[in-house]
């Protein structure tokens, strides 16, 4: 009878503690500060999209590399698709890495403010909360051809998402697109 009771008090203590384990938020609290700071160090080309990761009416052109003057640039790559026998949709995607997060994130503050010195108004923001990432936003109507941009920063990389639509509204597309990068950094 001793023996049992120890048995059973030993497997209620056991069920508390992986119940409480389970329940416990701190890990992935920590986890999530700690992830915001690492350095990512893979190839910018393997964070854009490829064929696979889009629907298979997209188009894809060949991949290319991207330089910028930047502080603390390391590596960029470009790739540019298509949908559409008109070219309806045409995006650009661009993934720059940096040796730093203050470089990276220096590069896309300035990158919005130059743009928006540029554009001089004009524009409506794209709401990027379903992105995941920092990233900002806009769509710039004209009479022939909306284009929609996304800057984004995630840790030491810089990615931006371009698209052309002739008449469509691309802004799910240019979130989707931003999306997969995004899952492709860490």
């Amino acid at each position: 009878m001793e023996d049992s009771k120890k048995i059973i008090v030993f497997l209620l203590l056991l069920g508390i503690v992986l119940i409480s384990g389970c329940t416990k938020t701190g890990y992935l609290t920590e986890y999530n500060q700690v992830d915001k700071d690492v350095i990512i160090i893979k190839s910018s080309s393997e964070m854009l999209p490829k064929m696979g990761d889009l629907s298979t009416e997209w188009v894809f052109k060949d991949l290319e590399k991207s330089e910028i003057n930047s502080t603390g640039f390391e590596e960029g790559n470009k790739i540019s698709f298509h949908k559409g026998s008109q070219g309806d949709y045409r995006v650009a995607t661009y993934a720059y890495r940096f040796s730093s997060i203050e470089n990276a994130k220096n590069y896309y503050q300035s990158t919005i403010e130059d743009d928006k010195t540029l554009s001089k108004g004009g524009y409506k923001e794209i709401p990027v909360s379903k992105i995941g990432t920092e990233c900002t936003g806009y769509v710039r109507e004209t009479w022939l051809v909306d284009k929609y941009t996304l800057y984004c920063v995630k840790n030491n990389i810089f990615f931006e998402v371009s698209l052309d639509s002739l008449s469509f509204n691309g802004e799910e597309y240019v979130i989707e697109v931003a999306k997969i990068i995004d899952s492709k950094i860490n």
